[in-house]
């Protein structure tokens, strides 16, 4: 949960069910939960995040109440003098 002042954003960044645990309403459940969190918290808005073509996940959310949004999401990944990553 932010709070930025002038609204409350909730944000469910990560979310994952174990293999042997899906389809039989946890995911649901768990969403469920988060959302009456969202509530109580008085959220002006809540977003979770997911990738294009994890199709399981958005049906999900979708069937929960969330709507997609047309957002410009940018990031930056730090590279080394050579320009390769970090690490690799």
């Amino acid at each position: 949960m932010v709070d930025r002042g002038v609204d409350r954003q909730g944000e469910i960044a990560e979310f994952y069910v174990e293999r042997e645990y899906r389809s039989i309403g946890l995911g649901k459940e768990l969403i469920e939960i988060a959302k009456q969190f969202f509530l109580n918290e008085k959220a002006g808005v809540a977003f979770v995040w997911t990738h294009r073509g994890n199709e399981a996940a958005m049906r999900l959310f979708k069937n929960a109440g969330f709507k997609e949004v047309t957002q410009i999401v940018m990031a930056f990944v730090p590279t080394d003098k050579l320009g390769e990553l970090p690490g690799g």
